[in-house]
């Protein structure tokens, strides 16, 4: 292993680039910061915790910093759908749901259409109301 003893520090100017590596090919690639800025605001995020009893909508509780706003519904039994006009039209998206106490709980997310995604929630194999106390959701989308 080689050791850098001396070299010379200068101020960053717009255009310089910054090596990086393809996570796909791994090749490498030269980006500039401001193509790293661009990149980080083509992603948008919401963050809450949901709590959900009976057949009612989930309550929200946000966490600051969230990019993408909307509403929660109750569609029926275990079935909640978040809407946000346009958030989900050309995006990849993904969903984090946290861990919750309950035993043999599961939650299946998916994009129901550009201006909506779908919670389900299951106790047992079986969609059920009531499974969410203050669960950990996070939808993060990114613009191809």
């Amino acid at each position: 292993m080689g050791k850098i003893n001396n070299y010379t520090v200068v101020a960053v100017k717009p255009g310089d680039k910054i090596i990086c590596s393809d996570a796909d090919t791994g090749d490498t690639k030269n980006i500039t910061a401001q193509e790293i800025i661009d990149l980080e605001r083509s992603s948008n995020i919401y963050r809450a915790y949901l709590t959900q009893a009976s057949n009612t909508a989930p309550v929200a509780t946000l966490i600051p910093g969230n990019t993408i706003t909307g509403s929660w519904v109750y569609d029926g039994t275990g079935t909640y759908i978040f809407t946000s006009i346009g958030a989900f039209a050309n995006v990849n998206a993904g969903c984090i749901v946290g861990v919750t106490a309950a035993q043999d709980t599961t939650f299946e997310f998916y994009i129901y259409d550009d201006d909506s995604v779908i919670l389900n929630t299951y106790a047992a194999g079986v969609m059920t109301n009531g499974l969410m106390t203050g669960l950990y959701v996070e939808i993060v989308t990114h613009t191809n």
